[in-house]
């Protein structure tokens, strides 16, 4: 199991360290890419946030202003039914749901 710290809320969340590893990462988010209708940028914003990316450092990484990474975290919240980043991570790796 690894822990996987939520930059925003702080809340910790227990992973297998198989679903971890970056691959496999990227196709579980491919297939909530298609699940929850994100746009590709969307997923690769969602990817980010699971790697425990701040705005800031997704805003670098992807060549874009912090002030439309907000908007698209804000999205994909709404898209994928959570309010929190640690909410959101749970709902991608482990497949939980409110």
């Amino acid at each position: 199991m690894s822990a996987l710290t939520c930059p925003s809320c702080h809340a910790v969340l227990e992973i297998e360290a198989s679903v971890s590893k970056p691959v496999e990462q990227n196709v579980k988010h491919r297939s909530a890419q298609g699940r929850f209708g994100m746009t590709k940028r969307e997923a690769d914003i969602a990817d980010l946030v699971v790697e425990g990316y701040a705005n800031a450092a997704i805003a670098a990484e992807l060549k874009m202003s912090t002030q439309s990474v907000k908007n698209s975290v804000c999205r994909i919240f709404d898209k994928v039914g959570c309010d929190s980043r640690a909410e959101l991570v749970s709902m991608l790796l482990l497949g939980t749901h409110r």
